[in-house]
């Protein structure tokens, strides 16, 4: 090869990877930050440090494991040819009976803790609490909405 054809590989390979770079700056520095990260939605939810040495409700594990173990029995039998009408309907009403004791138990749980919480605390986490629920309720509105409009707007 000459060295003109060389030194033309190498401009069109440096502009590539300015590209690259250019594109990875702008992903890094100019985005915004999803708002549901990981880190920063446990941050944000945090219980007030003296409730920090609280450990897991060994009850609500339990429950919690049940209800996983019905959906998982749920979603086997959905899968079968043929599948049992009427075992799936016994499995819909035991995972709905689990899920209200789940929710019953959790509500206790924040209840109890509630209790010992100051009102600034309260106030503080639950304020916390709903808005996450409201802006994780318009995330999903948004990306349904813009499903929707994706489906809507295909040939």
């Amino acid at each position: 090869m000459s060295k003109r054809s060389i030194l033309i590989l190498l401009f069109i390979s440096l502009a590539f990877n300015l590209a690259v770079l250019g594109g990875l700056f702008w992903l890094r520095v100019h985005r915004p930050p999803h708002p549901f990260h990981r880190a920063d939605r446990k941050e944000g939810l945090k219980f007030p440090d003296r409730f920090a040495k609280h450990r897991p409700d060994p009850e609500i594990s339990k429950i919690h494991e049940q209800f996983n173990q019905n959906k998982l029995l749920l979603m086997q039998e959905l899968r079968k040819d043929p599948f049992d009408e009427l075992y799936v309907k016994a499995l819909m009403d035991s995972s709905i009976v689990t899920q209200g004791m789940l929710e019953r138990r959790l509500g206790e749980k924040l209840l109890e803790s509630r209790r010992q919480m100051t009102a600034s605390e309260a106030d503080e986490y639950f304020g916390k609490r709903i808005e996450f629920m409201t802006n994780f309720k318009r995330h999903i509105k948004d990306r349904r909405s813009k499903h929707e409009k994706d489906i809507t707007d295909k040939p």
